[in-house]
């Protein structure tokens, strides 16, 4: 634990998520990229045989890939999360396996756009390139979910200036005397309307010293689109900072959040104690729900599959920025089956179609360009999917039936590299759309 500060895990907040399984793609699909979220940092582990690294790994599971029942009149879900630390090499170097058990009085509790449920696991590891897997496995339902990422556990010398990783926290408030941080497991920032508070620490081995903390935000493109910085007294020792970042300058995009602490006076290369960085997105909402939309003209060139040349010119030819985002807002409010509400049902799914595509139809073009991608994006699920990877004689294909609007869609992999182009109908849908 932290001098001081106290990390509480705790419910944030909640964008909806459904299954899509392999043999019966009718029963839905995946309505964001990940079903749950996952976020490691780095903390350095000083005891007296030197020190190494602590990977505190926090898992944020959202209520909705959970499966609740009714027990006792109360309602009870539990879940089991895995998480293994592989080296580059796929070599196993430790694995800890932890469950959960939720206890509801309401149906109610069990649903809602800011459930979820928040856990984490520490690992004390040498300095190394990692595969971090976190597998996800509901008790009631056996559904399964697996998330990997690449990462670095850093090194810390003692004797020098040292940074944690960026925790962003989405809550702060006393307790017993403490500061306790409800850390915001998501790299989406959109959630937070005023702003996000960061948390890190700072190591120094040397005496007391004045220092100065720069702040940078980067776009995509290393434009710097914020900087502030602040002078404070770093004392010798272990040091814990809380700053609040403001996201009003930031529209719909990644970027890139670093920290920086130098010598008072000595803002060179040379005057830098260290650095650290973090990346950050901002995504389109909706009613509270981010709609995998991080790039406002990506969006846009996603819409090629339902909207018309001129609405295509229209949106692309917006004079600036913000009549761009007014002319997109009025095309997806002219298809809105439910103007009286906040929320955009069409926006919401046909997002989530390209968010689908991109992640299980890629190539070496973006998922949402490939024929599979299209034919997803347009009718969503198919009904039934026959899968021939290994016919012998015959090249890969897959027929895609959807039976409510009586349409069969067949994908051949002519390359052999997973590359499945759009056989039949030729004219149909391929020629129309494209």
């Amino acid at each position: 634990m932290r001098k001081g500060i106290f990390i509480a895990l705790s419910v944030l907040s909640l964008c909806t998520a459904g299954a899509q399984t392999h043999d019966n793609p009718g029963q839905g699909f995946m309505l964001r990229q990940r079903p749950f979220y996952v976020d490691a940092l780095n903390f350095p582990a000083i005891d007296s045989t030197g020190i190494s690294t602590h990977l505190d790994v926090y898992v944020k599971v959202p209520y909705d890939i959970i499966s609740f029942v009714v027990d006792d009149g109360r309602y009870k879900a539990g879940y089991m999360l895995t998480a293994r630390i592989k080296r580059a090499d796929n070599t196993l170097v430790k694995e800890a396996t932890w469950r959960r058990s939720l206890v509801k009085g309401t149906f109610e509790e069990t649903r809602g756009k800011d459930k979820y449920d928040v856990s984490m696991h520490r690992f004390t590891l040498d300095p190394d390139d990692i595969i971090l897997e976190v597998d996800f496995e509901d008790k009631e339902s056996e559904n399964e979910y697996t998330l990997s990422q690449t990462l670095k556990v850093r090194r810390y010398d003692p004797n020098l200036v040292g940074m944690s990783d960026l925790m962003i926290v989405s809550g702060i408030k006393k307790k017993n005397g403490k500061t306790v941080l409800t850390p915001y497991v998501s790299p989406n920032i959109g959630e937070l309307k005023n702003g996000f508070d960061i948390f890190f620490e700072v190591y120094n081995p040397f005496r007391a010293q004045p220092v100065k903390i720069k702040y940078t935000i980067r776009s995509a493109r290393a434009r710097v689109i914020l900087e502030k910085s602040d002078t404070t007294h770093l004392r010798e020792g272990r040091n814990t900072f809380i700053s609040h970042i403001s996201n009003s300058d930031l529209g719909i995009g990644s970027y890139t959040l670093t920290v920086e602490m130098y010598r008072q006076g000595d803002t060179s290369r040379t005057g830098r104690f260290a650095s650290v960085s973090k990346p950050i997105i901002v995504e389109w909402l909706s009613f509270g729900k981010p709609v995998s939309i991080a790039n406002l003209d990506e969006a846009i060139e996603q819409l090629r599959y339902i909207a018309t040349s001129e609405e295509m010119d229209s949106l692309q030819n917006a004079p600036t920025a913000e009549e761009k985002r007014r002319r997109f807002e009025m095309f997806w409010k002219r298809r809105d089956p439910t103007p009286e509400t906040e929320a955009n049902e069409v926006m919401t799914e046909y997002y989530n179609r390209v968010a689908y595509a991109n992640l299980h139809f890629k190539h070496y073009i973006e998922g949402w360009k490939t024929d599979r991608g299209m034919i997803y994006i347009i009718y969503g699920p198919p009904s039934y999917i026959d899968r021939h990877p290994f016919d012998p004689d015959v090249k890969p294909y897959e027929v895609w039936e959807y039976y409510d609007i009586n349409r069969r869609y067949i994908f051949v992999d002519e390359t052999g590299f997973g590359d499945y182009r759009l056989l039949y109908p030729i004219w149909d849908d391929r020629t129309r759309l494209r």
